[in-house]
């Protein structure tokens, strides 16, 4: 990882690692809004999701590339959550942690191998509503998870802030 691409995983790494611990020490509904409320594999997608967007905003990074890199490394936490806990039957905190990072990383690495590649405005539009979609679904399914496994939390059983 090179300059912008370092600043990134590490603005999203140490960011998402803050906010995993946000509700606990300030408890409310606009910090329930940006971190996780609990231990769900979906709480833990809010916690990649929330600087990375801060980050594609900020960044000057191309919308769209952007969006394909958050939406990638997404995809990759419930994947290889999933995927180690149904071979090993339990769940690993090193190896939660691992799967974070290396989402981190992925989507910064991806975002900045698809630059230029979406110069259309309404590419860029696109891209730009799916992300604010995709934030709305986290502030939504936060206060109203749907009764899914992805939503459920494995320390309590329960789901959302009233897990």
């Amino acid at each position: 990882m090179k300059g912008r691409n370092r600043k990134g995983f590490f603005f999203i790494a140490a960011a998402g690692t803050l906010l995993h611990f946000l509700y606990d020490v300030a408890p409310s509904p606009l910090t329930a809004v940006i971190s996780g409320v609990n231990e769900s594999v979906w709480e833990h997608m809010k916690l990649l999701f929330v600087p990375a967007f801060l980050w594609v905003m900020l960044s000057g990074r191309e919308i769209a590339a952007g969006a394909v890199g958050i939406f990638a490394a997404l995809g990759a936490i419930p994947a290889g959550y999933y995927t180690y806990t149904g071979a090993l039957g339990r769940r690993i905190l090193a190896v939660d942690m691992g799967i974070f990072y290396l989402a981190a990383a992925g989507c910064v690495a991806l975002a900045r191998h698809l630059e230029g590649r979406w110069e259309k405005r309404w590419q860029q539009r696109a891209a730009w509503c799916a992300l604010v979609l995709a934030a709305l679904l986290f502030v939504l399914w936060t206060f109203y998870p749907p009764g899914i496994p992805l939503f459920r939390d494995p320390v309590s059983g329960g789901y959302g802030l009233v897990g």
